[in-house]
């Protein structure tokens, strides 16, 4: 047979393919082409669509922004618009009530009106004709003191002067939630005055009868006073009412918060 390759005079490894040159192994396949940092720039027509693009996001974005800005505004008025009718529709609701309440101040059954503007009150759902109605509730209990301090100042005793019959002043003898029973003088004989007939000055009478004998501090008295003041204010006699309340603070101070709140408009 033929001689080994070995025995041919090759040496090993003469048939193996010698390696390219270093300049050979790129620039035959590359020949032409740019080179990766060129590829990989932006073209001038990619960065302007890019900033087509951005600028159209933010557009949109404070398109959007607007949008629920206005949408949030438009749903507060409408909400706003809401409270109003219902807070309107409730407050005449009270004056619904105030103007039935008038045949109970008629005749002094200032708990009557209270218990009625008590049941309105809980039925409301606005704040402001819960505040509303309950000033009006406090007024009529405020106002209900008077005939309460009167009725236990006659339980001690006969109100001297307490009544005016014709240009004489009687004494009161009795008081309830009905009528009042006045002396005519003569032993024995009394007449008895239902309350629908008793005046605002009859009822001043009274507690000026009640209270000159002394045995009240000034601050219950400031607070017979203010009461007095909401009986005119009750019966749209604001000039009086001012008055009265004047007298009532500088006897306690301390009533100015709540008569502004039972009496708006009186001390402006």
């Amino acid at each position: 047979g033929d001689p080994p390759i070995a025995a041919a005079g090759m040496a090993s490894g003469e048939w193996s393919i010698p390696p390219a040159p270093p300049d050979l192994r790129t620039t035959r396949c590359d020949r032409g082409r740019p080179a990766l940092s060129v590829l990989l720039r932006p073209r001038p027509g990619d960065v302007a669509e890019a900033e087509r693009l951005r600028l159209q996001e933010e557009r949109d974005r404070e398109k959007s922004a607007r949008e629920a800005t206005a949408k949030a505004a438009q749903a507060e008025k409408d909400r706003e618009a809401e409270l109003k009718v219902a807070v309107d529709k409730e407050l005449k609701k009270i004056e619904e009530v105030r103007a039935d309440n008038a045949r109970w101040v008629k005749i002094y059954r200032f708990d009557l009106a209270s218990k009625s503007m008590s049941t309105l009150e809980h039925s409301l759902t606005t704040d402001k004709a819960k505040e509303a109605a309950g000033a009006a509730r406090d007024a009529y209990d405020q106002m209900g003191k008077l005939t309460a301090f009167l009725i236990n100042a006659v339980g001690k005793g006969p109100i001297r002067g307490g009544w005016q019959l014709g240009s004489t002043l009687r004494d009161v003898l009795a008081i309830n939630d009905k009528a009042l029973t006045v002396s005519l003088g003569a032993p024995g004989s009394v007449v008895t005055v239902e309350w629908k007939d008793v005046k605002i000055r009859d009822m001043g009478q009274l507690l000026e009868g009640a209270t000159k004998g002394g045995g009240i501090s000034d601050k219950e008295r400031a607070g017979l006073m203010l009461g007095f003041a909401l009986l005119h204010y009750e019966n749209k006699d604001v000039k009086s009412a001012g008055k009265m309340l004047g007298i009532a603070l500088r006897g306690d101070p301390g009533l100015r918060e709540p008569a502004q709140r039972m009496m708006p408009g009186v001390l402006e």
